[in-house]
């Protein structure tokens, strides 16, 4: 049997936030990476006059310790004030060391943070390791994160990064009253809750071909998902938005049972999430909530797609050929996680030489087909086996 295995580029991240002391640098201070986006309402009206903060979280392994009632351990490092058409730029100065924040697959999570009157809202932002790498913010990481950076530091990093959010403005509330105060007020994102495990895709296969093709998915140690992370004002259930995404790692591995022949099917596993309230002096409940994910659980679920697709970017498969994904950009599932929040969260999972999708033409001739492009290629998406 012949086989032919294809390797891409795999650019993976992680999402995380928070505030205590504020360490803002200087405008003169020159910058490793930039982020710049716009902030708008819901309905897309731009909101100037606001303060944009740029926090990091600590890595998934500090979060996945800490108990309901614990202070998450965040680093602030710049913030600027939105414009009259909603533009805004913060930065991760040149030099900054953050290498206690690196997470074991070398991506940094950290969140954009709208704190004040007129308007408040957060979004998280991925800071991929190729990018990590390129700026030199970890210089002296360890373990597996030193190893996933040293992967990476022979590829160009895009040192700007764009992260549009939306806002919701609430003149005269305690929110906007309160929030420009919160570096002064000693505010803070406090763990409140252990959501559980939550049901997420992080895989799929398709076929229309009858007799003699077997399709799987592997997902093991270090392979990553982009999770969505969801915020609230009120942490009132159905009352949760999207709002940016969270890289995990895995652990462990799962291997999931080969489909054959005609079908389509989803890949789950299961992932814990933790709700974080942002928490200041005098107020009896948290400002403001978030859910996100801490932790890979493992386990493996699958799911039948009755619908499936035609793909047309294909190309021949014959007897006894087989192809094996190990890295490509990742696909996202809209609704890939099944929340206990009453919101379904967007999921990703970029194949990698841990995470990899499987096809083995063993009895039969056909086609490979990629959604967005040929398989050869890194950005197919998903594939699916045709006549």
């Amino acid at each position: 049997m012949k086989s032919k295995t294809v390797l891409f580029t795999l650019v993976i991240g992680t999402v995380l936030w928070g505030l205590p002391a504020p360490v803002t640098a200087a405008s003169s201070t020159p910058s490793a990476v930039s982020i710049h986006g716009v902030l708008t309402t819901p309905s897309g009206a731009p909101v100037g006059g606001t303060t944009v903060q740029l926090d990091v979280w600590p890595t998934n392994a500090v979060l996945a310790a800490l108990h309901p009632g614990d202070t998450v351990p965040t680093l602030s490092l710049s913030s600027a004030t939105s414009a009259a058409d909603g533009s805004y730029q913060v930065s991760i100065p040149s030099g900054t060391d953050l290498s206690s924040f690196v997470n074991a697959d070398g991506a940094i999570n950290a969140h954009i943070d709208a704190v004040g009157s007129p308007a408040t809202g957060t979004s998280g932002v991925i800071i991929h390791p190729a990018v990590v790498a390129a700026a030199g913010l970890a210089p002296h990481a360890s373990g597996a994160a030193h190893l996933a950076l040293a992967r990476m530091s022979s590829h160009a990093g895009d040192l700007e990064i764009t992260a549009n959010m939306h806002v919701f403005t609430h003149p005269g509330s305690r929110i906007a009253q309160s929030r420009p105060m919160r570096g002064g007020m000693l505010c803070y994102w406090r763990d409140i809750y252990d959501e559980g495990s939550q049901q997420t895709i992080i895989g799929v296969t398709y076929s229309q071909l009858a007799g003699g093709v077997n399709a799987n998915v592997t997902y093991t140690n270090g392979a990553s998902s982009s999770l969505g992370i969801g915020v609230s004002l009120t942490g009132d259930y159905g009352t949760f938005s999207a709002s940016g995404t969270s890289d995990v790692s895995a652990t462990g591995t799962q291997k999931y049972a080969t489909q054959k022949d005609i079908h389509g099917t989803y890949y789950d596993t299961f992932f814990t999430y933790h709700l974080y309230g942002w928490d200041c002096p005098g107020y009896a409940a948290p400002l403001s909530y978030e859910v996100q994910p801490v932790a890979w659980d493992g386990g493996g679920v699958q799911e039948t797609n009755r619908s499936i697709p035609t793909y047309i970017h294909c190309r021949p498969e014959g007897r006894g050929e087989s192809f094996s994904a190990v890295s490509t950009t990742a696909d996202t599932y809209t609704v890939g996680i099944s929340s206990s929040i009453g919101i379904n969260l967007d999921a990703t999972t970029g194949y990698s030489t841990s995470a990899a999708v499987n096809y083995d033409f063993w009895n039969t001739a056909g086609q490979l087909c990629g959604r967005w492009a040929n398989p050869g290629t890194g950005t197919f998406g998903r594939l699916e086996a045709l006549p």
